[in-house]
């Protein structure tokens, strides 16, 4: 991270600017993962999945209710995300 917080970080992550940039991303390197809040959560995730295209979904083990898995699903696919697998961690 580098600098303070923006107000606005939906609208950053929202823009042409941002979407540009994972463009570049993408014609300069093989794999790129970005990290974001839970989808359930936040709304920032759902504009990088929408930005990025594909993602991973990741969920806690005897933590994640299915209702919640369920419902990231439903919220992916209205950004039109290509849900490449998903991860369940046991931690």
């Amino acid at each position: 991270t580098a600098g303070d917080t923006p107000r606005d970080p939906l609208r950053l992550l929202s823009n042409r600017r941002f979407a540009a940039l994972v463009e570049d991303w993408r014609a300069t390197f093989e794999q790129v993962v970005i990290d974001t809040a839970p989808v359930g959560q936040f709304a920032d995730g759902l504009a990088v999945a929408g930005t990025a295209g594909r993602v991973l979904a990741v969920s806690r083990a005897k933590h994640t209710p299915m209702k919640d898995l369920q419902d990231m699903l439903a919220r992916l696919a209205v950004v039109r995300a290509d849900v490449l697998g998903a991860v369940i961690s046991h931690f």
